[in-house]
């Protein structure tokens, strides 16, 4: 619910959590200078790393950078968003060190009213850094327990992050709820993937088997598995039982994930499974 409390924490330079059509953020009023670097202290994250802008609009994208779009970018918009996607591109803002910045434009009731309210504002995912991304309020109370933050609750409607991607240069940095084949086809051209393996990984072991009898084969070799078995894993809950899997004792998941038989391939970028793998990883 976004009432006039809200709105005017949110005014005063507050931090606030939100969700968004991919996960849940953190965010700062854009009008606040160095309201920024209260997010990075939050995540103890690196400020050399950027924060990305939410608009309404390619006519606000394109007043905050400070610089018309190329031909590539609005193909991109014009396709993809509102949608799960943030679109890096140079800009002219003396306020911005980076060369670059990005920018979402995105497909939710709130954080569209959000911008109607208070204006553009800058944002990252709502989790510590390394971890997996919250996809609900109380997954964003569980890792900031002592923060003064703005909760406002909502759903998150797919549950993974937003690709990343500079469309004049061609170059997806994060390939996510839109995949690099999609881009591809919009923008005529082949683009380079500079994906970076997923944080989480470094601290959950994951494995993944086809079947049920996989399964069954797995725990039989591993009799002293004592993590989480998620069978058929959800794009929109895929976070939240790797949550459950850091809280478990051995800090371990497995999945039943078949590729060939699955409403949900966009998974398989996650799990690190492809058509001609064999699993179990």
């Amino acid at each position: 619910m976004f009432s006039q409390q809200i709105e005017e924490s949110i005014k005063a330079g507050q931090v606030f959590a939100f969700p968004t059509d991919t996960v849940y953020g953190l965010g700062v009023s854009f009008h606040i200078l160095d309201a920024d670097q209260r997010l990075f202290a939050l995540k103890h994250r690196s400020s050399q790393k950027a924060l990305s802008v939410y608009v309404s609009s390619l006519e606000e994208l394109e007043a905050v950078a400070q610089q018309s779009l190329g031909a590539s970018s609005r193909k991109i918009i014009q396709k993809f968003l509102p949608g799960p996607l943030t679109l890096i591109t140079k800009h002219n803002n003396p306020r911005f060190p980076q060369k670059t910045l990005g920018f979402r434009i995105v497909n939710h009731p709130i954080v569209q009213q959000i911008i109607q309210k208070v204006g553009p504002f800058l944002a990252t995912s709502a989790n510590l850094s390394g971890f997996p991304s919250a996809v609900s309020a109380d997954e964003v109370k569980q890792d900031f327990p002592e923060e003064d933050i703005v909760m406002i609750s909502g759903e998150c409607s797919i549950g993974l992050e937003s690709t990343v991607i500079d469309p004049e240069e061609r170059i997806v940095y994060r390939e996510s709820a839109i995949s690099i084949a999609e881009i591809e086809t919009v923008l005529g051209a082949p683009c380079a993937n500079l994906s970076k393996e997923l944080g989480f990984r470094e601290k959950i072991g994951i494995h993944v088997v086809k079947t049920p009898a996989d399964l069954c084969s797995f725990l039989l070799s591993r009799p002293h598995f004592k993590g989480v078995i998620c069978h058929q894993p959800h794009p929109h809950t895929f976070y939240s039982v790797l949550r459950q899997a850091l809280r478990s004792p051995t800090q371990e998941i497995i999945f039943v994930y078949d590729l060939c038989n699955t409403e949900y391939p966009i998974l398989s970028r996650f799990l690190g499974v492809s058509y001609d793998s064999g699993y179990a990883l």
